[in-house]
């Protein structure tokens, strides 16, 4: 494979022509074409069932944030939550392009999904060669679509992520060409991605540790580090500046820091890092697709072992670290946020692939052909992976999937419900969701007396407890919406407030304003109970329930 000669030795070509490379069998821009095609089919293939699947709570979050924004009503006002404002703003894109329903938000998802494989591919297939490039990216379309990092989920570390590389990219391109222009556009990209989630720090790290590792080594240009390390971090930073600005102009700023950063902060504080935790995630996320997982670690050192340059070698090690950093970041561990590990895996596996070919045609064996012969082997350990998740891609049940994954958490049921609401109710009606299920806000497509879309801020133990819940329930005694939802279920509060004066106070509200008229009772391995109007009574329901009252005239 032929290169220009570079202004800086990290691109230098060291991958020889017997590369391990698919482009043996279909040559130049038919390859190229192939994969792209490949690459979007593929995805289509494993998504496109999954996208009308109803949100989970963090979605459901999201989406009603997004949509209040899109019908006038601006972030950190009022309504508040705990994410940085581009997830919010993507959602509200997402309805705004393709509908005001999980397929749309879904079908955004979707785009970003196609969207990272195909500049992995590009990236990877620059430095590295085109078959490494294919293998990476089909791998994080399987595994990043997968039920075991919750793939259907439109989470804010599926949304990061291509922003995040596309920024990894240009900044390499920017040191090795010299190119400010590229610098500040790298910084920009990295900027944003932080703006989707906090998670991104890990991504800016890597491309700053990358840059001065291309332009300390071998021969160090200290001017110009400096000069490109302020660039990049500069606009980097950027965009969270103009964030604080616009949040200052809108009157907003104490909300956004509140909630974006001091609340958060302290949550943080009170978690540390547990390995039990880490390990108990890892073998959720990687059960059953362990091959691809073990192949791709394995590939960050085995690269070490072949004819690439340093720079290509160091790169993968980068990933690897920093993407560790990112998945821990707050020690959860949650199984979607290792879909930011996920590109260091694939590139791992692609790697792994590609060193195996190399040592067998150093050995002789398969002269000229090792490495065709390895890209096809390459599809058995994908293949793999994929068998034990092929009913989730094409059969099972949405209710099931959801069951299935989160136990029962009741999203399926909030789906049921909240679109029932949004057929009972009328212009000047008004909801109160009492318990994280804010995706029943969303279907209901009402205003919320409540500004928060969780509440375990509410509950946590922490200090601003009760001074919260007094805001509440002044909101709510004030309002008394037409709609009020009661969450029984464990998960959608994590109270740790049993003194809260919430819970006394709900019971005397609710006899004297309201009439039970919708139960909704979750159950495991089935489907859940529903019981409306004159058969919804307390009696039906259960130790974790939905309950759905209407104000008394």
């Amino acid at each position: 494979m032929s290169k220009k000669s570079p202004k800086s030795p990290a691109s230098v070509a060291t991958i020889k022509q017997e590369e391990f490379d698919i482009s043996t069998f279909l040559k130049g821009k038919t390859f190229l074409w192939f994969s792209l095609v490949l690459l979007v089919v593929f995805a289509l293939i494993l998504r496109s069932r999954l996208l009308d699947i109803p949100f989970e709570r963090d979605e459901g979050g999201f989406a009603y944030m997004g949509y209040s924004l899109i019908h006038g009503t601006p972030l950190f006002t009022d309504y508040v939550d705990v994410k940085p404002p581009m997830i919010y703003i993507l959602y509200g894109v997402f309805a705004f392009l393709f509908g005001e329903s999980p397929a749309g938000i879904h079908s955004g998802l979707l785009l970003f999904n196609i969207g990272f494989a195909i500049t992995f591919f590009w990236f990877l297939r620059k430095y590295y060669n085109s078959g490494i490039a294919l293998l990476a990216a089909l791998s994080f379309v399987l595994l990043s679509s997968s039920s075991n990092v919750f793939g259907f989920a439109a989470h804010a570390t599926q949304l990061l992520i291509w922003p995040a590389i596309a920024g990894i990219w240009l900044s390499r391109e920017a040191v090795v060409q010299e190119n400010m222009k590229k610098m500040a556009l790298a910084g920009l990209l990295l900027g944003l991605a932080f703006l989707v989630k906090q998670q991104a720090l890990g991504f800016m790290l890597l491309a700053g540790f990358m840059v001065s590792f291309i332009a300390l080594y071998p021969k160090p240009r200290w001017v110009y580090w400096l000069k490109s390390g302020a660039v990049l971090t500069f606009f980097a930073v950027l965009p969270y500046l103009v964030c604080l600005l616009w949040f200052w102009m809108t009157g907003a700023l104490d909300n956004f820091w509140y909630w974006t950063y001091v609340w958060p902060s302290q949550f943080a504080a009170t978690q540390t890092g547990n390995m039990e935790i880490f390990t108990m995630m890892y073998n959720m996320v990687s059960r059953d697709i362990e091959v691809v997982w073990y192949l791709g670690l394995a590939g960050v050192i085995a690269i070490w072992f072949s004819n690439m340059s340093v720079y290509e070698k160091v790169f993968p090690a980068l990933l690897t670290i920093f993407g560790f950093l990112s998945l821990s970041i707050g020690f959860h561990y949650y199984p979607h946020y290792f879909v930011v590990f996920l590109p260091a895996v694939c590139l791992g596996f692609g790697l792994t692939m590609y060193t195996l070919g190399y040592w067998i045609n150093k050995a002789g064996v398969y002269k000229n052909g090792a490495f065709g012969v390895v890209a096809v082997l390459a599809m058995i350990p994908l293949f793999m992976a994929f068998s034990p998740l092929k009913n989730y891609y094409f059969s099972e049940k949405k209710q099931n999937i959801l069951r299935r994954v989160y136990g029962t958490n009741p999203f399926q049921e909030s789906y049921i419900m909240g679109t029932k609401i949004q057929k009972m109710s009328k212009p000047g009606d008004s909801i109160l969701v009492l318990g994280s299920e804010p995706q029943i806000l969303f279907y209901a497509k009402l205003p919320s007396v409540s500004e928060h879309m969780h509440y375990y801020q509410l509950v946590d133990g922490g200090s601003q407890n009760d001074s919260l819940q007094n805001v509440l329930i002044n909101k709510a005694e004030k309002s008394k919406p037409r709609f009020l939802v009661f969450s029984r279920v464990g998960y959608s509060w994590l109270n740790k407030n049993p003194e809260s004066k919430l819970f006394t106070w709900i019971n005397p509200f609710l006899q004297n304003n309201y009439n039970l008229i919708g139960v909704a009772n979750p159950r495991p391995q089935q489907t859940a109970e529903y019981f409306w109007d004159k058969d919804a009574s307390f009696d039906k329901m259960k130790e974790e329930s939905l309950l759905l009252f209407e104000r008394k005239n």
